[in-house]
């Protein structure tokens, strides 16, 4: 009798726990939506009320043009004319803002960022990268971070992709946190997560590794899930290394064989290699 007592409230703290995760999810889909959608009508708002000031001037620099012209005042009429170019072209200032502010620069920041984490996606982290890499190489040091969530596929299959969702989100957010000396933070597959820095020293950066690593590990999990752990790749390119190092991508393969080898060793580690 207790067993099946205690069975039965095991199966309901995991519904409670998926309802939750849906619950959440629905309100970041349906937040982002509302946004959009204030976004738009303000974008809207502000076009029609530039619309309204515009024909207001116009009007009222038309009449005194005419009256200007009938009374022979020549320079008003120049200096009327003037104003409603002027006007005109604030209005059509006001509109690329407009436009630009509510419309432009979130469809933009959306395109760039993870749905879920809100790090950096995949091609914006690496375009981010690539421009560092180019820029600073050959001037300081360049550290990559690789890192891999520990069983995520089991994860996944025991507990369900809502319960895995929530996890990725609750790591994202450690890894979003603002850092001293953080260049950029993305997601770049599944349960794949990098990092770059430039100038920093490697001690700084084993640091915000091992920081990171411990606050994942503090993270709320899913019913039966002791704690999430990730395993750590950082591979560092100084710049006597740039004849060695032709490209990103050769760090970053670095960071992906000290990677493998943190997972190799038992996982839950962080491994380096100095280029």
């Amino acid at each position: 009798m207790m067993s099946n007592n205690y069975n039965m409230m095991n199966r309901f703290m995991r519904m409670r726990y998926q309802d939750s995760g849906r619950s959440h999810q629905m309100d970041s889909r349906l937040g982002q939506k509302s946004r959009s959608r204030r976004n738009t009508w303000a974008a809207w708002l502000l076009t029609l009320l530039s619309f309204l000031v515009y024909m207001a001037v116009s009007d009222w620099t038309g009449r005194g043009q005419v009256i200007a012209h009938r009374a022979g005042q020549t320079n008003v009429v120049a200096w009327l004319t003037v104003l409603e170019i002027i006007a005109t072209v604030l209005f059509a200032l006001g509109i690329f803002v407009v436009e630009y502010a509510f419309l432009v620069r979130p469809w933009r920041w959306s395109a760039q960022h993870d749905a879920l984490t809100s790090l950096l996606n995949q091609g914006a982290f690496w375009a981010t990268a690539q421009n560092l890499w180019h820029r600073y190489r050959d001037k300081t040091s360049v550290t990559i971070m690789i890192a891999d969530v520990d069983h995520f596929k089991s994860i996944n299959d025991e507990y369900g992709h809502l319960q895995g969702d929530q996890v990725l989100m609750h790591i994202g957010h450690v890894l979003g946190q603002p850092g001293s000396s953080t260049a950029v933070v993305g997601r770049i597959g599944g349960e794949e997560f990098a990092a770059l820095w430039v100038g920093s020293p490697s001690n700084d950066v084993y640091r915000t590794a091992e920081h990171w690593s411990g606050q994942i590990q503090s993270i709320e999990c899913p019913e039966g899930i002791s704690h999430v752990t990730i395993s750590v790749g950082i591979a560092t390119a100084h710049p006597s290394a740039v004849e060695t190092l032709q490209s990103l991508e050769s760090l970053a393969r670095h960071a992906d064989k000290a990677l493998y080898r943190a997972k190799t060793n038992g996982r839950n580690r962080i491994e380096t290699i100095q280029c």
